[in-house]
């Protein structure tokens, strides 16, 4: 069965690249079900080592303009507001 939370009751999405790097082959982020903060990064490379992400005491809207970013969907996907 697929793991969709975590102990901590994060929801887990486990994510692959289409096309794996030698150092990026496998995505894992917890994810905060409430305020959808990511809460846990593991990265797998080609040869199945790992680097673990724990994302603490995090600041969220301090200051920085929107302008900063900027995102655009690819053609022909449905984006759906959060809020």
């Amino acid at each position: 069965p697929i793991q969709t939370r975590d102990g901590d009751g994060n929801v887990v999405l486990d994510l692959a690249p289409k096309q794996p790097l030698p150092t990026l082959a496998r995505l894992i982020l917890s994810i905060d079900p409430k305020s959808w903060e990511v809460r846990k990064a593991v990265i797998y490379d080609q040869f199945e080592n790992t680097v673990t992400m724990r994302f603490t005491k995090m600041a969220l809207n301090t200051g920085l303009p929107n302008s900063l970013f900027t995102f655009t969907p690819p053609k022909g996907v449905a984006t759906v507001p959060l809020q």
